[in-house]
């Protein structure tokens, strides 16, 4: 069975949450969460200045032990979101929380073949559950895995696909052939922060990617600079 490891740090997100039943249903598969309590935030903590701005505007002191409860909260929250949309998508779930930094941790508990999909941590607002899935391939061996996925996902709805001159003509012939709507976009060479400014241009409600093809350091930079949740797909 297919298993999707979904990331949550900090704070619960129903549009995370949904987009990853989604996968989990386009799959057959099961969802495995995974609340990550990130140490650099824990570190920060133990500082003898750090404070917390609450919601009223009062600032507090914000010692290890405060920081602990609020990340049990949001732990909480993570699961509940995650449990609620397992039952609308009708597939398996579990859940677990560990502590390290978000991509390793979600790396370590997923195997060889299994999808990532964390989500994105651009402070702007996104509309909910709206937008394409955007595809964004380099390599035309692995572009047809994304786009099937991504056909299953979005159903009659089009799909972006933000590629490589060497996967235009594959991804062509996999539209034509299956009948599929979709949007080409030639992927520039350039940094990452230029990629995510492109892909956010779209306005995705999910976003692709093989993890292969890219650097943890790209992908760290994609996931910051988008919106939308972030699937990445493993290969052995």
């Amino acid at each position: 069975m297919a298993r999707v490891v979904v990331g949550f740090a900090s704070a619960a997100s129903e549009e995370l949450a949904e987009a990853a039943a989604c996968v989990a249903r386009a799959l057959e598969g099961e969802l495995y969460g995974v609340f990550v309590e990130e140490l650099s935030v824990l570190r920060l903590a133990e500082l003898p200045f750090t404070a917390l701005i609450e919601h009223s505007g009062r600032a507090r002191a914000l010692d290890v032990e405060h920081l602990e409860a609020l990340l049990r909260v949001a732990a909480a929250r993570a699961r509940s979101e995650l449990d609620r949309a397992a039952r609308r998508q009708r597939v398996p779930v579990s859940f677990r929380v560990t502590r390290g930094r978000l991509l390793g941790e979600l790396t370590a508990a997923a195997g060889a073949t299994d999808l990532i999909l964390i989500d994105g941590c651009h402070p702007a607002p996104r509309a909910t559950g709206s937008g394409p899935v955007t595809v964004v391939g380099r390599d035309p061996a692995g572009l047809q895995p994304l786009l099937d996925l991504s056909a299953a996902v979005s159903g009659a709805e089009s799909v972006i696909a933000i590629v490589s001159d060497e996967c235009r003509t594959s991804a062509t012939a996999w539209a034509a052939k299956g009948g599929h709507r979709l949007l080409l976009r030639r992927l520039e060479p350039g940094p990452a922060e230029a990629l995510a400014r492109v892909i956010e241009r779209g306005a995705p409600r999910m976003v692709l990617l093989n993890a292969a093809e890219w650097t943890e350091s790209d992908l760290s930079t994609l996931w910051r600079g988008l919106r939308a949740p972030v699937v990445l797909r493993r290969t052995g």
